[in-house]
């Protein structure tokens, strides 16, 4: 144990004795331990198999190779023995000497791989945490080890990653010793996970640490993996010697290089097998290692709760990318958040309905490829499904409650995060709270969260809800009006659930709609087939039609059911907003006066948001039509006939953004933007792209896309909290003023 690690933890045990009182009484049940499937044994033991033999024959053929090349120098010297002269000895001295050659170039060309088999990986720029920082969550980790039988990691490392991991420390000897763990956490993990979720994530490890079969023998397979890999596509000084030999005027030195070509290329083809089957061998392997720790998180936290992690944490990562976008802006002006897993967190809860659509179908994926090295998903939260664990750890808390300082270790991973990212810039870097740098969403979270709760659904960003009016008028009649309120309400009892049902439908048939769209632009190039990078949902002309047919279809059948629900949504919203405009108002609701003024200058704004929408609709289609195009303008074969449609195409991307931007700048903006942007064409275009520059075109009109629809979203979530407000306000004067009516009634009757 290193001299720094035993001080830290020689100073850190009384604090992780009392730590570890804390999560007594969330340890509820008795550990069983998981038994190991029958595919896990069978996968070890074909590893193991694999692992034995695969060295010896690679061995073995490099012996070979060196003993022919003697047997060739030993017995062929007779060849030599010749009356020949002038080019014919050359000629023969050539033919004698170009076997050795090729054996000796082959054995050094097969020995270089193995200089990389033992090569460690090195830890020196993760972030370490000690016992006497965190005893809290060392406590923890001891806690949950010793409950589920599993080693106790050596080392903790924290990161910014959406992801833990367990490592077996050492390098390549360290999977031949004794095994030494290292546990890493990713801090957004910690930030966007109860824990009960995260302690789930920390058993999947402790999974991985009980297997130490299983973790050496995917750590010596994906070694050799890498040792195959580099032997069967590395090109080193070898290759280009061989291409200079290549290059030369003398006929004899041509030919040579011609031989070693073909003799590495035959071993190249032969390792290349070997790389594949080998690559096969310890994916299938990895996977059976994932269904396994997958089985001791389920029995940890239970099945409910791992499956139910799996959301939030594909919404962490579209999170963190999302994340990013907005540090970019930020970076211009040096500025970076000391918090970026808080900031990752916070992103996640204010995702779109959109990006929560696609979340689901990534989580209920179940295709796995051939060389994938986990499970798909969707198969994972099935077989944890049919476990039926009830779990025996149960803490109501957030994930950060299990560090004794996260807002420290958080500013310690960030700078971490960023210094790897930006390199000695960021000695130029002021570092602010995320809270500071993109202002606080505590309440915009709330906000969002209220609008399913009032309406029963959260519309789409592409089907948004739309109050029709540019500015709140008071009602001619009052009565009437808190009429529609609560007809409208009832409406939306039924029509909002239905709605919800319906979306998910509506917003995949948007999704290939949309895709269908933008695919005619590339058939039109004379390509027969979509790039799969697009994840489109067809991949020619033909499947094309038949899944726009379909998708054609869903959003015919759902379309009505969510429209019903718009409907009403909208008068319930709009009648509670022509509420607090009522004269008087202010005697029954003294919030009403302010609350109105708010919800003037946010209808205005959702006035402007909505008469753009069709724009930002045609500038969405473009946009994506851009995209699939992109690959083939820089194709050799293809860029022609592509930039023949790409240019027209981003000259309308770009007067569209253009125009967009002067349209909407004369609407004021309800928010202040990071520049202090007072009307909406300066929130959502912060840049006017230079004409014929691709890059800030598409970047222009992607940002412009995503800020349109997240300004929406702001919008209709405040109005609704305000409308939510007024209701239930009145609601609560109605019934105050009833109970005495109805106790006079009572006391006459008597």
């Amino acid at each position: 144990m290193r001299e720094e690690e035993a001080r830290h933890i020689a100073s850190a045990d009384g604090h992780m004795e009392g730590s570890a009182a804390m999560f007594a009484q969330a340890f509820t049940g008795r550990w069983k331990p998981v038994r190991r499937a029958p595919g896990y044994q069978f996968a070890l033991f074909a590893s193991a198999l694999f692992m034995t033999l695969m060295p010896l024959l690679y061995l073995a053929s490099i012996g070979a190779i060196g003993w022919l090349v003697y047997w060739h120098f030993t017995h062929d010297a007779g060849m030599l023995n010749t009356r020949a002269g002038g080019r014919a000895i050359l000629f023969l001295l050539l033919v004698y000497l170009l076997p050795g050659i090729a054996g000796v170039v082959l054995i050094l060309f097969l020995l270089r791989p193995l200089l990389f088999l033992f090569s460690g990986s090195s830890d020196e720029d993760a972030i370490e945490v000690f016992p006497r920082e965190e005893p809290r969550l060392f406590a923890f980790v001891e806690s949950v080890c010793n409950t589920m039988g599993a080693p106790v990691p050596e080392r903790i490392f924290i990161d910014c990653n959406v992801n833990a991991a367990a490592q077996l420390l050492g390098g390549g000897f360290g999977l031949l010793g004794r095994r030494r763990l290292a546990l890493h956490i990713g801090l957004p993990l910690v930030a966007g996970l109860n824990a009960t979720e995260f302690a789930g994530i920390l058993a999947h490890e402790f999974g991985h640490f009980s297997q130490g079969a299983g973790m050496r023998a995917t750590g010596i397979l994906n070694r050799m993996s890498r040792w195959m890999g580099i032997a069967a596509y590395d090109r080193g000084s070898i290759d280009e010697g061989i291409a200079g030999m290549m290059k030369s005027e003398t006929p004899s030195i041509v030919i040579i290089g011609m031989v070693l070509m073909i003799c590495i290329g035959i071993a190249r083809l032969v390792l290349k097998a070997v790389f594949f089957f080998g690559f096969g061998v310890s994916r299938v392997m990895g996977r059976r290692m994932e269904f396994d720790a997958d089985a001791h998180q389920t029995r940890f936290v239970g099945s409910k709760a791992a499956t139910g992690s799996w959301a939030k944490i594909f919404g962490l990562t579209e999170a963190q990318r999302l994340a990013d976008v907005k540090i970019a802006e930020q970076w211009k002006n040096r500025m970076l958040p000391e918090d970026f897993p808080a900031l990752v967190a916070s992103t996640a809860r204010r995702l779109s309905p959109d990006a929560k659509a696609s979340i689901k179908r990534a989580v209920e994926d179940t295709h796995t490829g051939w060389f994938d090295t986990h499970p798909a998903t969707g198969v994972r939260i099935r077989a944890m499904n049919a476990l039926d664990e009830n779990g025996v750890f149960r803490l109501d808390e957030p994930a950060t409650a299990l560090f004794t300082n996260f807002a420290d270790a958080s500013k310690k991973a960030s700078y971490a995060f960023f210094k790897e990212r930006v390199g000695e810039f960021i000695f130029s870097a002021t570092f602010v709270r995320a809270a500071d740098l993109f202002g606080s969403h505590e309440e915009e979270d709330a906000r969002a969260a209220a609008v399913p709760a009032f309406l029963g659904f959260e519309p789409a960003d592409w089907r948004p809800l739309t109050l029709r009016m540019d500015a709140i008028e008071p009602p001619s009649d009052p009565k009437a009006c808190w009429e529609r309120v609560r007809a409208a309400r009832q409406t939306l009892s039924a029509a909002g659930p239905a709605a919800a049902g319906a979306m998910d439908e509506y917003l995949a048939s948007d999704r290939t709609l949309l895709q269908t769209e933008a695919a005619p632009t590339v058939f039109g190039l004379g390509i027969s087939s979509i790039k799969k990078e697009f994840q489109f949902n067809f991949t020619n002309a033909r499947s094309m039609a038949a899944a726009k047919d379909k998708a054609i279809e869903i959003a015919s059948r759902t379309s009505a059911t969510i429209d019903d629900a718009l409907d009403a949504g909208a008068a319930r919203v709009t009648a509670n907003l022509r509420m607090l405009a009522v004269p008087g108002i202010e005697k029954r609701f003294p919030e009403a006066p302010k609350l109105l003024a708010r919800a003037q200058v946010l209808v205005k704004a959702e006035a402007g948001l909505r008469r753009a929408f069709p724009q930002m609709k045609q500038l969405r289609e473009n946009f994506q039509r851009a995209l699939v195009l992109l690959p083939y303008v820089d194709d050799s074969g293809m860029k022609d006939k592509a930039r023949e449609v790409f240019r027209p195409l981003t000259d309308t991307l770009r007067d569209a953004v253009i125009g967009l931007r002067q349209d909407l700048g004369g609407v004021k903006s309800p928010f202040p933007g990071p520049d202090g942007d007072t009307n909406l064409g300066g929130l959502i275009f912060r840049e006017t792209p230079a004409w014929r520059e691709y890059d800030q075109i598409l970047g222009a009109a992607s940002d412009a896309i995503e800020k349109f629809a997240e300004t929406q979203r702001r919008v209709m979530s405040e109005l609704v909290d305000i409308a939510s407000r007024t209701e239930t306000a009145l609601r609560s004067q109605s019934s105050a003023r009833a109970e005495p009516t109805e106790a006079r009634s009572a006391s006459r009757s008597r």
